[in-house]
């Protein structure tokens, strides 16, 4: 596929501006050279000739392109690839199966990491970022992308680009996306995906995303990387699955009951439907982790009949959930399964430590065993202090849900097993998922409940 006229690769328009200008300086370079070389010899130019030759060689330094990732405050997409970036999903009714999926990848050409975007067949693979204001007097967008074949993409409609199987270099003024250099704005949200549905299922990776100026380079400083991508496996992230032995049993008896949610901000729905904003309340409740696994269960049993219920609390602490223990757990039923979600707040904003957080945790365990034995703990989603504490979170909470004979996903190992710059791609900000991560997170609990166990990443899209 080649490349169109209004979305400007780097050997393309681009290059020619930045010949003009290369052109320029070196002109300036050579009269400043040559007043240099008269002076040192002794020759006519005076001390003006020096001054000149030091502004052209400035000048011609100042016209060196200055890349700034695409950012959202502090997160970019170098330091956190796919934070902030959420998949456009579409209505409610669109939301499942899942069309769209982002993953880390260490397919890249910068620090090892970039952002692979899944696409099944009929979906656009509309990606979406609130951008930050870009800074002035810059040329434009530009980004890496490779794709499993010959794609074309668009970012608002306004521009499209090719995309082939080698990572290319694509270079986007801003006069083609309807704005100017001294003042950018596309608007507060950036998108980007197929300018029409894909006819199989395909990927696409983007790498170096974000504005160059105040020209485009055609020859930034990359690093490429390739793969495989490390894989874990499920058995590595659930455990103690013959807990819910009696809700297998319920299962396959096709008999109701409930899951019982109670955590913090992730399972009260914060930031969940970003990239899908205007969502009615109830319809996004029925995407959140818990819900989504009451979907999965359904299907592999084949029947209707468990009932998801919420209780999340946004900014609690395991300690805060004490307070409440009494109408959580109230109304739950010895066949009802309880799932216990606190763990991000305890190790941020209140600063308390691992041990800290699983002592509350024993009691609510304890607490909730007054009711039913049905029980699964989850650890904390990526954000604040977690990944500094990765490690010492996975060693003692899988230490912790045996000693408590709990099941358990250790959703922390999952974002965290490839290291830090990998954790970001299933959260809409820092600690809580968007509707693809909540989905994401139900996957892997299937496996409690008599799944097969299964690779983390699922790649399946478009060939490998």
């Amino acid at each position: 596929m080649h490349s169109r006229d209004d979305g400007v690769e780097s050997q393309a328009g681009a290059k020619g501006v930045l010949l003009a200008a290369g052109e320029r300086a070196g002109n300036m370079q050579m009269e400043g050279e040559a007043m240099r070389h008269r002076w040192l010899t002794g020759g006519r130019a005076s001390r003006t000739g020096v001054v000149f030759w030091l502004v052209a060689a400035l000048s011609a330094s100042a016209l060196a392109a200055e890349f700034t990732p695409m950012a959202q405050k502090a997160d970019n997409w170098e330091n956190r690839p796919g934070l902030w970036v959420c998949p456009k999903l579409g209505e409610a009714s669109d939301i499942v199966p899942l069309a769209v999926r982002l993953y880390a990848t260490k397919e890249s050409v910068t620090d090892g990491v970039a952002l692979r975007v899944d696409v099944k067949k009929g979906s656009t693979g509309t990606i979406t970022f609130e951008n930050s204001p870009f800074p002035a007097g810059t040329a434009g967008i530009t980004l890496y992308a490779k794709a499993s074949e010959d794609l074309e993409l668009t970012i608002k409609g306004r521009t499209t680009f090719a995309v082939t199987t080698d990572w290319r270099k694509i270079d986007i003024p801003w006069q083609q996306l309807g704005t100017s250099s001294d003042k950018p704005d596309i608007g507060w949200q950036f998108e980007m995906g197929l300018t029409s549905p894909a006819g199989r299922d395909v990927w696409y990776i983007l790498d170096r995303v974000g504005c160059e100026g105040p020209e485009f380079d055609p020859n930034p400083p990359v690093s490429f990387t390739t793969g495989p991508d490390e894989t874990i496996n499920t058995a590595e992230l659930v455990g103690n699955a013959e807990v819910l032995a009696p809700t297998v049993a319920r299962l396959k008896a096709k008999q109701p009951f409930k899951i019982v949610a109670f955590g913090d901000s992730v399972t009260a729905a914060a930031q969940a439907e970003r990239g899908n904003w205007g969502m009615d309340k109830a319809d996004v409740v029925r995407f959140l982790y818990f819900s989504h696994l009451a979907r999965l269960l359904e299907e592999q049993y084949g029947y209707q009949g468990i009932t998801p219920v919420q209780h999340g609390r946004g900014g609690w602490t395991s300690s805060r959930a004490l307070d409440i223990i009494g109408e959580v757990f109230g109304p739950v039923q010895p066949e009802d399964v309880v799932m216990l979600e606190f763990g991000a707040n305890d190790l941020g904003w209140a600063g308390k430590n691992v041990d800290s957080w699983l002592s509350n945790m024993k009691v609510l365990i304890a607490e909730a065993r007054k009711k039913t034995s049905q029980i699964i703990l989850m650890s904390p989603t990526t954000g604040g202090q977690v990944p500094k504490l990765a490690e010492e979170v996975t060693r003692k909470f899988i230490a912790f849900a045996r000693e408590q004979k709990v099941a358990y996903v250790d959703i922390t190992r999952w974002s965290m097993y490839r290291g830090e710059k990998y954790a970001w791609a299933y959260l809409a900000n820092g600690y809580h998922p968007d509707f693809m991560g909540h989905i994401m997170m139900a996957e892997l609990m299937t496996p409690l409940f008599g799944a097969p166990h299964f690779d983390w990443p699922p790649y399946g899209a478009g060939k490998e």
